[in-house]
């Protein structure tokens, strides 16, 4: 039997056109389906919901280039993560849940990684120190090693580099960092 999958995004417009898309593929739809396919569209659009869906019967579809995120988005454990894919790739995928595709690799500290999150979804130094249960110093200290890392300059810059905004950076600029290969 095939698992049938129902499609949530944030646009609704997109759901209905990626249903269309991967029915044309042979993928089975259906509204009211047990197992998800979670598009993070617009990108934040996903996190909120894996809070409230289980995880294991669902596979999230993130184009969000930035590792951190998409790293957030495999601490909810979803039975897949699929990153930059074709609706034919996603299709095969759904076919055949065999098919992985590597983790994200992040230079961050799991550390900086929490501190990159929050800082993005703004919250202040003041308020990751107490979030983080740790002195305001050390918040500082852990920012100053993410601007260095990612060659960012502003809290705002962090936010857009989250958000798989890296366009509006490189327009200032910046250059994605390099990722070491395996």
């Amino acid at each position: 039997m095939r698992t049938r999958y129902r499609v949530l995004a944030g646009l609704e417009a997109l759901a209905v056109g990626l249903a269309e898309g991967l029915r044309a593929f042979g993928v089975a739809i259906d509204a009211a389906a047990r197992d998800t396919l979670l598009v993070d569209a617009p990108w934040g659009w996903a996190p909120p919901r894996l809070r409230h869906l289980c995880p294991a019967q669902m596979v999230v579809v993130s184009d969000n280039p930035c590792p951190e995120y998409r790293l957030h988005l495999l601490e909810h454990r979803p039975r897949a993560l699929l990153h930059n894919v074709s609706i034919e790739q996603l299709a095969e995928h759904l076919q055949d849940p065999c098919l992985a595709q590597p983790s994200p690799r992040s230079s961050l500290t799991p550390a900086e990684q929490f501190t990159l999150r929050l800082l993005a979804h703004g919250r202040s130094p003041k308020q990751v120190a107490h979030h983080r249960e740790v002195s305001e110093g050390r918040v500082k200290n852990t920012v100053s090693a993410i601007y260095q890392k990612l060659g960012l300059k502003s809290q705002a810059h962090l936010t857009l580099y989250y958000f798989g905004l890296w366009h509006v950076l490189m327009e200032s600029g910046w250059e994605p960092p390099r990722r070491k290969r395996d």
